[in-house]
């Protein structure tokens, strides 16, 4: 048999490696054009959707990705991922070209397995120079239970992970023998990495390079007098590829980072990290365990809950073998990088408090209890760290230093001989010469070797297969891309793409989302909703808002319901040209009662089939004018919480910038409290609510969009269910067509009065003035309010002087930008002649009589004159 050149061999192994990534995702290969491969209605649609739309973005529409006009409507998104990841989308872009982008994601997935298992394999086979050795640890690093994970669940850029190895080899060569060669292949296998996740600069490049680098100082530094101005003039050709090819996506990315409102901000930490008992949990859908009902059932309940999404964390028991015979027979110098690797990123992994077996583990002292803190809880608040929330992903990190040990294990094991008292009875022996890359050996070798090593050789291969095994989460792959209705083969073949949006119904949950959005990759039109690596919250709320338009009024007695004629004319307002209704997504009353009203408010569907109902908008004149909709499940027909804990959600439509405030009638359930009107992206409006009755907020300037106010209130409940501590009787927004400054600003922006009122009591006829107060800071004395009644020829008939709130509220206490009311009995009746009178009012310290100086507007007396304005829509009766 002719002898195998160095380059078949490499070929061999990679095409190993791709028979592997074929069979284990069958039937992915075979299938390659006919949809997207992984779990259905997930993540794997969000990816083909980014694949097609830097596309789209590139030639089509020529423009960057990050600017993402065909989602979010009618505003869009600005996302920096989109920019700052180019690698992959650039690789399948000339398949995305050819055939479509399910076909350049299944690519994407095989190459992830082959490629990560053959830089795996290159790494390892140059530390122990045995072939089988880093054959072994290339599939405990590309097939580990993780990966097969975050395949099946559609994570493309978390597993395109094959520049790592690369990456880690060529740094644990540049450590040991700093020069231009290593470090330009450092600095390009970083820069392929950091372009193809942002986050293998956290989770991967940071890890690697802390371990290696401290790692070659300790090592290398004592002996190699130059070492450190060897690494300081070769770091500098490393950086030369790193700073050219990543420094403009990486700053544009921090840049612009700004733009995205805290939507890219991390959050559900604790969720998404490591439980450390699942190390050693394998997957409950591994078809072996759950097909032969491996796992007892009495077990169950003490295992972690495993999400395929982020929890499989998995390292394997044959794994865990090889790299403990590894650790314990390779010299300490090449066993820590990878033990320190492996330690450092399954400490991290754990996120910022310790779990087991699904619980954050607590301590008590005393009568405080505490969680177990993590290094993770300090080191979160460092970029890159800081960038993520998925602690869990650091295990493919962990992966490759198991796998290096692993490999150590396999070449140890692989050149194994008997001891020397075994030889002894074996005549002929001859020692062996001593196997490379610092594994020890036993004593030399005899005539029972050839068995031992057929042994040895078949126990190394029922590792790697019990690996393989026990590592699956799901065979075969099923089909993650929908069928679809061949009305989308039609509108794909167009040319043409309609003007204005599309709006994909039914549209409530993360499944209904990805359909819109890989639906889009063959109608092209811009949609509402969509979602890109987190949920933009402009984008949901206009996801909710239009769910809304389509749903029949649900009365919800404080609020107008929208009539069909207004919500024509908001979707005229919004753009809108057309409605697709999925019957296959719509599976529960309320999906049928909106398949309903579509006809009703749109009129037959232009198109339908089993799947698919399409719906033109009918054309009609915009609303020009904002439009409210409350979403029913937030609020009880008597306008209290469902739950105390619960906001209750308003969405407001804005067509064009106004001025707009809410006057809101009501009861407050339980004594006084706050009540919070919290659109996140707007200020807050606060108001004290301590009486019934009707309350304004400020007139707050607001640009065209959709918003989602939260009507919260829980000063009262602080969370217990069931507390209702203010009912909603009435709730009307207000449009003005110019800004609405306060009345009179106080002592350098103390205070402010913001409105005021003259109302009635109508039991007795009394006439009442209500203040509206916003204090700004606190005050160091308190005011006492005086109020003088003036004729029309301005002489003071009456006069009124006491403490703001009647002294049982002080200023000194007030909450800064929370509106105080006070209402103040006037000695004037209903019968008099208040038309012709004036109200003069002003702030003194009772102490000294000064009085507090109003700073707007300005006037001589420091005093404010107000028209003696009756409200026909207000009454009140004074607190006895």
């Amino acid at each position: 048999m002719p002898k195998l050149t160095v380059w078949i061999k490499q070929w061999l192994i990679l095409l190993s490696y791709a028979a592997l990534a074929i069979g284990l995702t069958h039937p992915m290969f075979w299938n390659i054009t006919r949809g997207a491969y992984g779990q259905e209605g997930k993540d794997v649609l969000h990816y083909v959707w980014q694949l097609w739309w830097a596309k789209q973005a590139l030639l089509t529409l020529q423009q960057l990705p990050s600017h993402v006009t065909s989602m979010g409507w009618p505003e869009g998104i600005y996302h920096p991922l989109l920019f700052v990841n180019p690698y992959i989308d650039m690789l399948g872009l000339p398949i995305t070209l050819i055939s479509s982008s399910s076909t350049t994601y299944n690519f994407h997935v095989l190459l992830s397995f082959t490629l990560s298992g053959f830089t795996a394999y290159l790494l390892s086979y140059n530390l122990t120079r045995n072939r089988a050795a880093g054959f072994v640890a290339g599939l405990i690093f590309a097939f580990t239970a993780h990966r097969w994970a975050h395949a099946f669940t559609g994570h493309l850029y978390h597993i395109t992970i094959y520049w790592g190895p690369l990456f880690a080899w060529a740094l644990w060569r540049f450590v040991r023998t700093p020069n231009r060669k290593w470090g330009l292949w450092l600095g390009m296998s970083a820069s392929f990495l950091a372009l193809t996740h942002v986050m293998h600069t956290a989770y991967f490049l940071l890890p690697v390079t802390l371990v290696l680098f401290i790692w070659g100082w300790r090592t290398y530094s004592p002996t190699q007098p130059n070492w450190w101005p060897a690494v300081i003039k070769s770091g500098l050709w490393s950086l030369l590829p790193f700073v050219l090819v990543v420094g403009p996506f990486y700053s544009y990315f921090f840049v612009t980072l700004g733009q995205t409102e805290g939507d890219l901000e991390a959050g559900g930490i604790v969720g998404n990290s490591t439980d450390l008992l699942a190390y050693l949990t394998p997957s409950w859908t591994n078809p072996i365990l759950s097909t032969y009902h491996l796992i007892p059932t009495a077990v169950a309940p003490y295992l972690p809950p495993v999400d395929l999404d982020e929890n499989v964390t998995y390292i394997g028991l044959a794994a865990l073998v090889l790299a403990a015979i590894g650790y314990f027979t390779i010299s300490k110098t090449n066993r820590r990088p990878w033990f320190w690797l492996i330690l450092v990123t399954g400490i991290l992994a754990l996120g910022p408090f310790l779990k087991f077996g699904g619980d954050v583990l607590t301590y008590t002292i005393g009568e405080s209890q505490s969680y177990i803190l993590m290094p993770y809880a300090v080191l979160a608040k460092i970029p890159p760290l800081s960038w993520g929330r998925t602690t869990g992903r650091l295990t493919q990190t962990l992966m490759l230093g198991i796998s290096v040990l692993s490999a150590y294990g396999v070449a140890y094991l692989l050149t194994w001989r008997p001891s020397r008292s075994t030889i002894k009875a074996v005549p002929g022996a001859s020692p062996p010469s001593p196997p490379k890359g610092g594994i020890r050996s036993l004593s030399p070798s005899g005539g029972s070797g050839g068995l031992n090593a057929t042994l040895l050789t078949v126990a190394v291969v029922g590792l790697a297969a019990w690996f393989i095994a026990e590592s699956l989460v799901m065979f075969p792959f099923t089909r993650a891309t929908p069928t679809l209705s061949p009305y989308y083969a039609q509108l794909q073949a167009d040319s043409t793409v309609p003007t204005g949006g599309m709006l994909d119904l039914p549209l409530r949950n993360k499944e209904e989302v990805n359909l819109a959005m890989y639906n889009q990759t063959f109608h092209r039109q811009p949609i509402v909703g969509g979602y890109i690596h987190r949920r933009f919250k402009k984008v949901e709320w206009g996801e909710h808002f239009a769910d809304l338009l389509f749903r029949p009024a649900t009365a919800v007695p404080a609020f107008a319901s929208p009539t069909d004629a207004d919500r024509l004319a908001t979707l005229n307002a919004l753009g809108l040209s057309r409605v697709a209704f999925h019957k296959d997504m719509a599976d529960n009353t309320l999906d049928a009662e909106q398949a309903a009203f579509l006809d009703q408010l749109l009129g037959p569907a232009s198109y339908n089939d089993a799947l698919l109902s399409f719906y033109p908008i009918p054309p009609t004149e915009p609303r020009p004018n904002p439009i409210v909709f409350a979403r029913a499940s937030n609020w009880t027909h008597d306008g209290l919480f469902p739950e105390s804990n619960s906001p209750r959600h308003v969405y407001v439509y804005v067509p064009q910038p106004t001025y707009l405030s809410w006057t809101l009638t009501v009861t407050p359930m339980s004594g006084p409290t706050v009540m919070s009107l919290d659109a996140e992206i707007l200020p807050r409006d606060q108001v004290m609510v301590t009486r019934p009755g009707q309350y304004t907020t400020l007139t707050r300037p607001v640009e065209p969009g959709i918003y989602r106010y939260n009507f919260v209130n829980d000063e009262i409940c602080q969370g217990d269910s069931g507390c209702a501590p203010l009912r909603f009787d009435q709730v009307q927004l207000n449009e003005s067509s110019h800004p609405e400054p306060p009345l009179a600003v106080w002592s350098d922006n103390t205070i402010e009065l913001t409105r005021y009122t003259v109302a009635a009591d109508p039991a007795t006829g009394q006439l009442l003035l209500v203040l509206d107060w916003l204090p700004r800071t606190p005050t160091d004395v308190e005011p006492t309010l005086f109020v003088h009644i003036l004729d029309a020829a301005g002489n003071r008939i009456q006069q009124v002087d006491r403490r703001l709130l009647d002294g049982k509220y002080p200023p000194a206490i007030w909450t800064p930008e929370v509106v105080i009311r006070d209402i103040v009995p006037l000695p004037v009746h209903f019968d008099e002649p208040w038309q012709n009178y004036t109200l003069r009012l002003g702030l003194y310290n009772a102490a000294d009589g000064s009085r507090f100086s109003i700073s707007e507007p300005l006037t001589p007396d420091h005093s404010l004159d107000l028209p003696f304005n009756l409200s026909t829509e207000l009454s009140y009766t004074p607190e006895p």
